[in-house]
């Protein structure tokens, strides 16, 4: 299934685009500052309207366009002039009956339909780079929304490392207390004050993260945006969930989707470019020809006293394909192996987003089942047993390590938690790249 683009005016499409991105620009950046909060929505809009990519593809789109209006135009004609035939004795026109100044046109015509086809294949190129347009939004917005989810991860994975940092203080102050009562050994105090130099570093580490999060940030976004408040609210991307988990009912959709994907697209587009090659190849089987006009003015009178009479010329130039054997022949045939390359890679690229597609839904089902495991079973496990750990060596019924061991689950699952819930959302906006959500 092949999908031509509708044409457009340049020049509309060029001023209604801009204006477009203007007003959206304008909007998007008044209601970001207004809150002064950054979200995954604001992200990927801002990313949009300021990609210069983007406005590339659409200048190079209207410029396909003005070409290929100037391409299915005959050449301009030649006009000639000239003296003929002047005696190098007198250089007197009248002298002799051949003497005469000329001035005619030549128009050169084309092999059969090349002006028309190169036009077409102009056109096709234009929306190449239509397509173009799509698919770098929709990479844009994958990209743009990842970017923000890292950032998002860092910030909070230091929330919780603060948290964890504030329990292994009182920890720190617990076993100092003990130690200078008598109750424990110097060793449980300076594995405490260990493990919190130890998360401070962690610390360190978060922010030099974040940092590097927020630079990824920057080159979609701005630098001015990407150090802004980063929302609290993880955003879900559901478009395409729905019709996933029904696959087999939804069989039909979800081809549909991927078909429309533009990297097919591209893929067909290409098919038809090659296909345009070949009809331009084939069209050399046919004469080129010219046609040539002039008028001649003489000067003088005949033998017998009658003014010499002007002369009018026409002449047709034609070319003539003999021998094709290994010119016209071999080049068809480059051109029909080409189509058939452009197939099979359109072949493949269709089996490349089929198994995209199935390795992020199978991610993001397994994502799905780990977070509700983590939820339901591993965190209020990981909390009890960091509880009984603390009552158990309170109690002197267990060691410092065992206490310390537990505390550190619990900081681990928290992250591996969060970790899983950013991952969630960056597969999904994997699988938006792959079935949109335009």
């Amino acid at each position: 299934m092949f999908f031509q683009l509708f044409y457009i005016k340049p020049n509309v499409v060029k001023t209604f685009l801009s204006t477009l991105l203007c007003i959206s620009t304008v909007n998007i950046s008044f209601a970001v500052q207004t809150a002064n909060v950054l979200t995954l929505e604001d992200v990927e809009q801002i990313a949009i309207n300021r990609d210069f990519v983007v406005k590339s593809f659409l200048d190079k789109s209207s410029a396909l366009q003005q070409e290929s209006i100037a391409i299915d135009t005959l050449p301009d004609p030649k006009l000639k002039f000239g003296f003929l035939n002047y005696p190098d004795d007198t250089f007197k026109q009248n002298q002799e009956p051949m003497t005469q100044k000329k001035i005619g046109i030549v128009q050169m015509f084309p092999k059969g339909d090349s002006l028309e086809i190169k036009s077409q294949r102009a056109i096709i190129l234009s929306d190449k780079n239509q397509i173009q347009v799509i698919e770098r939004k929709r990479k844009v917005r994958e990209l743009s929304r990842k970017a923000w989810l890292e950032v998002y991860y860092w910030i909070h994975a230091k929330k919780i490392l603060d948290e964890n940092r504030l329990l292994f203080n009182d920890l720190v102050k617990i076993t100092e207390g003990q130690y200078a009562a008598g109750k424990r050994r110097q060793v449980d105090y300076v594995q405490a004050q260990l493990e919190l130099d130890l998360l401070n570093d962690k610390d360190f580490m978060f922010s030099e993260k974040e940092e590097i999060a927020r630079a990824e940030l920057a080159k979609w976004v701005g630098e001015s945006y990407s150090k802004m408040t980063i929302s609290n609210k993880l955003t879900e991307l559901h478009e395409n969930i729905t019709v996933l988990n029904n696959a087999e009912q939804n069989k039909s959709s979800i081809n549909k989707k991927l078909l429309e994907h533009p990297k097919i697209l591209l893929s067909q587009n290409k098919v038809r470019f090659n296909r345009k090659n070949v009809e331009l190849a084939r069209q050399d089987y046919k004469p080129s020809w010219s046609l040539d006009l002039s008028y001649s003015d003489r000067e003088g009178n005949n033998p017998n006293g009658s003014e010499r009479a002007n002369f009018v010329s026409a002449m047709v130039m034609v070319d003539i394909p003999l021998f094709t054997g290994n010119r016209q022949d071999k080049r068809v045939a480059s051109k029909l192996k080409m189509v058939s390359a452009s197939k099979n890679k359109l072949s493949d690229m269709l089996q490349v987003m089929y198994t995209k597609l199935e390795k992020s839904h199978t991610k993001l089902v397994w994502l799905k089942q780990r977070m509700d495991h983590y939820n339901k079973v591993l965190f209020p496990r990981a909390k009890q047993n960091s509880e009984a750990a603390l009552v158990a060596y309170q109690s002197d019924r267990s060691d410092f390590l065992s206490l310390i061991k537990a505390r550190i689950i619990e900081f681990k699952t928290q992250l591996q938690f969060l970790r899983l819930n950013v991952d969630h959302v960056s597969t999904e906006a994997t699988l938006s790249y792959l079935l949109g959500d335009e």
